[in-house]
């Protein structure tokens, strides 16, 4: 595996950990189908959160949000 893999499953992982310890059941992780990948299918209650995890190398100053392209391109 290479370094970038290991720190993407890394970021996975503490992810999972975070969700799990606000209290959500982690339903799948690296969920595929024919669109692409989910990387966290999460639940609490009745809310349904799907994830994808971006991790940092190295810290950034600022919020994470501009790290992010907002929606998908499926649309949602």
């Amino acid at each position: 595996m290479n370094t970038k893999d290991a720190l993407g499953r890394r970021g996975e992982q503490l992810a999972a950990q975070y969700l799990e310890r606000a209290g959500f059941r982690i339903l799948d992780r690296n969920w595929r189908c024919a669109e692409g990948e989910i990387d966290i299918v999460a639940a609490e209650r009745r809310v349904l959160v799907v994830c994808e995890v971006k991790t940092r190398s190295m810290p950034s100053p600022g919020p994470s949000g501009p790290g992010c392209g907002g929606w998908p391109s499926a649309g949602w």
